[in-house]
């Protein structure tokens, strides 16, 4: 048998050593980008190969590498969510990161786009809530103003006036932890004196001066911080500038005195972005779940993008949802904001089963590692 040639030897070893190199970057970081590098490399160190084994089929060594290497392109790579155990004073429990869990929406407005009027009386409020605790959802997202594009703005005094009509009534028959949607603080702290667990801000501490955060430290609770801004306009990569607001969220946060395990971050789809946007966002969300490791909320529910996607009205969107619900537990979301708890329920219950036994036949006993900072 012929010695390999001394050129060739030093291509594949140069190769090699690449390959494993971005590979192993591959492993810290979850990137696209990365990604499609270490694709790139094992290709590149396939054709290598495959290139010398035409002209000398009998070398075996090289023959080997030729069959294995592409094999490791197909490596799957596993999203980690973080874990959260929530305890509150009413003995309410959550727990976040070792199943996808579902907020059921209950907005208490006249004009929120998909359900407006429908929940806003005593009767009617109480009775989807208790329906969707029953549904499976671990959490009820209350909301007494619509954030819709286009909604008519209300004061603080004119959301908390809506809300409390509500809430206490909700607390007290609520068998899982309810969370306001609400970016005035004066409203958010009313609600919180009066028992409720959790903050749901679309501004992400970003609206007033701090006080919102000022709020949620005093009072101890999580809080779900959510990207927004008035325009779609983006200077540069959009994934960019939304990491550069959620930096400074997070600035606010602690400077307020907001707990690191207290923090629940949300991309905000549907929100100061368009639809190609979201579509965007929603595809590179990894890249803001890995750079961020704090639980992700997802609440796509029946969204504008959807129907144009679709070509379907709101009340016909809950299978579009359902879609980008599934998407996002593999970009490691682990809470999906909905209007269709049910449905939504036994999606992500089943699609959780299947991760986990995939991740059993690869060895691994949990379906999603466990992580906390």
């Amino acid at each position: 048998m012929e010695e390999m040639p001394c050129s060739r030897v030093v291509l594949l070893v140069q190769l090699m050593i690449i390959s494993l190199i971005i590979n192993s970057a591959a492993s810290e970081s979850y990137s696209s980008m990365i990604r499609s590098h270490r694709k790139a490399a094992y290709a590149a160190f396939f054709v290598a190969l495959l290139w010398y084994n035409l002209e000398d089929i009998q070398q075996p060594l090289p023959l080997i590498f030729t069959i294995f290497f592409p094999a490791a392109m197909q490596k799957e790579i596993h999203m980690t969510r973080p874990v959260r155990n929530y305890k509150w004073k009413d003995g309410k429990t959550l727990s976040l990161g070792d199943v996808s869990l579902v907020m059921g929406i209950l907005n208490v407005t006249p004009d929120s786009f998909s359900d407006g009027g429908l929940w806003n009386t005593k009767e009617h409020a109480m009775s989807h809530m208790k329906d969707m605790a029953a549904d499976g959802a671990a959490m009820i997202d209350v909301g007494a103003e619509s954030t819709r594009p286009g909604h008519t703005e209300l004061t603080a005094e004119e959301e908390t006036a809506r809300l409390m009509q509500l809430l206490p009534l909700l607390l007290d028959a609520s068998s899982v932890p309810i969370s306001i949607d609400s970016y005035h603080y004066e409203t958010m702290e009313k609600a919180l004196s009066a028992g409720a667990h959790m903050v749901n801000d679309v501004w992400g501490f970003q609206y007033d001066d701090g006080s919102m955060a000022a709020v949620t430290a005093a009072y101890g609770v999580p809080a779900i911080l959510m990207h927004n801004q008035n325009d779609t306009v983006y200077e540069g990569d959009i994934i960019s500038s939304m990491k550069s607001f959620f930096d400074r969220t997070l600035s606010i946060a602690f400077a307020a005195g907001v707990k690191e395990e207290n923090i629940i971050l949300d991309p905000g789809i549907g929100f100061g972005k368009t639809g190609e946007q979201n579509i965007e966002v929603l595809a590179r969300l990894d890249e803001l779940t890995q750079a961020y490791p704090y639980p992700w909320l997802l609440g796509v529910s029946r969204k504008r993008f959807i129907g144009t996607i679709l070509d379907l009205p709101a009340e016909e969107r809950d299978e579009g949802t359902a879609a980008v619900n599934l998407w996002g537990i593999e970009k490691g979301c682990t809470l999906f904001r909905v209007h269709d708890v049910k449905t939504t329920a036994r999606e992500v219950k089943m699609w959780d089963a299947l991760r986990k036994q995939a991740r059993l036949q690869h060895g691994e006993s949990n379906c999603w590692p466990k992580g906390s900072l």
